[in-house]
């Protein structure tokens, strides 16, 4: 029998943008965990906000939404941005979080309305495993 050798992981969180200028966590890492795509569906509109970004917390963080990106204006409802294109493990497209380290979004001005269905596809790392949650 065949063992493939990338079987995905594909988690989803949700981004309340109804909320107080401020960084939020979506999900965190234990272990180690490769992420490959990430697709951000808005579920109800933004309001009130200026922009929201989405990144990680590595040292060198990963910038997933640009806060131009995250615009008020283009979080418009069943609008769907996918920021990472599935590759192969080692690609510049993909990343790496560790034990602690998370997927956040950061808020600017103060929402009054909106939410953002967030899809991670991910593996933990061979070897070593991971979950992200």
């Amino acid at each position: 029998m065949h063992t493939p050798a990338f079987v995905p992981y594909v988690s989803q969180f949700s981004a309340n943008l109804n909320q107080a200028a401020a960084a939020y966590t979506l999900c965190t890492a234990t272990g180690l965990v490769v992420i490959y795509d990430v697709n951000v569906h808005v579920v109800t509109a933004a309001g009130g906000l200026n922009w929201v970004s989405i990144q990680s917390t590595n040292t060198s963080p990963v910038i997933i939404m640009t806060a131009a990106e995250g615009a008020v204006a283009n979080l418009s409802i069943d609008k769907s941005m996918n920021y990472i294109q599935p590759l192969a493990y080692g690609s510049n497209k993909t990343f790496q979080l560790s034990t602690g380290q998370l997927l956040q979004y950061t808020i600017n001005g103060v929402g009054n309305a909106g939410l953002l269905r967030v899809v991670v596809t991910w593996q933990p790392m061979p070897g070593v495993g991971g979950n992200l949650a």
